[in-house]
């Protein structure tokens, strides 16, 4: 329990000697906020721990959440609770663990289309990203994987953009969404290169790459998990990746920056969060378990097979990551005029 009250009396020359080591750290002015700190770690956790996904079960979110979850029960001694809270593209669960108590106990999975582009794109966002959690870890990146359809004449980035700025308003590409991770790719790479392409959006990535395959549509920036099947069966060809490294299920298909667009990253991204407040003591607890959980041997060879490539770090370089992705997104959404479904 935090102290209520500090010692009014001075200790005499006698007791100096016997001055215990917590008494010395109040005597120097560390303060009561330490000892708080400190006992909330000794004693956490007390009780079984919440994990909220952003999303359906099944995809990478939900993949992520209840791989973590099971080893941090292991690690922590206590049962953790997956919660697939979907809705609003993810706002619903961002906002339920914004608005959590900030005591360790609520975690979120957090993902790049509610961290970083829903405050961008959809003014009413009940949540401040930067503000209302508390960083843990990165965890992963996901690469969106450029593929065409084989009636392309196309057989390198290069080659569609020069299609692109030949015959301007032919080449059409499809994404999950208006203002979703493909969406903003496909703009990023037509910012830099000052073409234009047209855009269109479906209710979900399986409406649009049912079209990409019909050859309604003639490209898109897929996840790589959907899209490696696709490129395995000849169906669909790759192009690129939108990582800033290549992906290990795809080592032979080169990145954007390769392909003649340098520092081109329109990576996916997942990470754990906490609410804003959530004592340090906790935060690099959770921290230092995540990471583990990210490292172990069969969480890397799980991921890696699906085309997931780990990333952890500080709760520091975290914080540096979303304020350095929300600054990118906003300029090409606001150079490109993209607006969210």
């Amino acid at each position: 329990m935090p102290f209520t009250e500090q010692k009014s009396t001075v200790a005499t020359h006698a007791q100096a000697s016997v001055i215990s080591r917590r008494e010395a750290i109040i005597a120097v002015g560390l303060g009561l906020g330490l000892h708080s700190a400190a006992q909330a770690q000794a004693g956490y956790p007390s009780r079984p721990l919440r994990m909220v996904i952003p999303s359906s079960p099944g995809g990478t979110a939900d993949l992520l959440g209840r791989l973590v979850a099971a080893r941090l029960a292991e690690s922590l001694g206590q049962s953790v609770v997956v919660e697939n809270k979907a809705g609003a593209n993810g706002a619903i669960a961002s906002e339920f663990v914004a608005r959590a108590p900030a005591d360790g106990y609520t975690l979120l999975v957090g993902a790049i289309a509610p961290i970083a582009l829903a405050p961008i794109l959809v003014k009413s966002t009940p949540y401040d990203s930067l503000k209302d959690f508390e960083p843990i870890t990165l965890a992963l990146e996901a690469s969106n994987v450029l593929v065409v359809h084989p009636n392309v004449a196309a057989r390198n980035v290069a080659e569609l953009i020069a299609q692109a700025r030949a015959k301007p308003g032919t080449l059409a590409y499809g994404s999950s969404g208006s203002g979703t991770a493909g969406h903003l790719a496909a703009e990023l790479a037509a910012s830099m290169e000052d073409v234009q392409f047209v855009h269109v959006p479906y209710k979900g990535g399986g409406p649009m790459m049912a079209d990409l395959l019909a050859g309604h549509i003639q490209f898109a920036f897929a996840s790589s998990t959907t899209a490696l099947p696709q490129v395995a069966s000849g169906k669909l060809r790759a192009l690129a990746v939108s990582t800033r490294k290549r992906i290990s299920v795809m080592p032979d298909v080169p990145t954007m920056a390769e392909s003649g667009l340098p520092g081109f990253d329109a990576s996916g991204w997942a990470c754990f969060l906490a609410p804003a407040g959530t004592p340090a003591a906790i935060v690099n607890r959770l921290n230092t378990e995540i990471r583990r959980a990210m490292n172990s041997p069969e969480a890397l060879k799980l991921l890696k097979a699906e085309g997931l490539e780990p990333s952890t770090g500080t709760p520091a370089e975290l914080r540096a990551f979303l304020a350095a992705e929300i600054a990118k997104w906003r300029q090409v959404v606001r150079a490109r005029g993209i607006t969210a479904s």
